[in-house]
């Protein structure tokens, strides 16, 4: 098994509680996994140190949906080069 420190980081964005809590279940042993439930709070939680190694995003979410925030994402030299699925 791997170390807590050395496993990759998935950011999950979604705004239901459900999924989240299907994929971080599924995820969790493998991975460290942070959460976000809206797009402001994913755009933070990419550039906090240590960056994830991969975001999976939610398309359909209120307030910012997950095309902006991935266009926010690609804009930004900080977080350009996280893969998002």
């Amino acid at each position: 098994m791997i170390d807590e420190a050395d496993r990759p980081i998935v950011l999950v964005v979604d705004d239901v509680a459900a999924n989240i809590q299907i994929l971080a279940e599924a995820l969790r042993t493998e991975y460290r996994i942070r959460i976000a439930s809206r797009g402001e709070d994913a755009l933070r939680l990419a550039q906090r140190t240590p960056q994830p190694d991969l975001i999976l995003l939610d398309v359909m979410m209120p307030d910012m949906d997950g095309y902006e925030v991935c266009r926010r994402l690609k804009e930004d030299e900080r977080t350009q080069n996280i893969p998002v699925m």
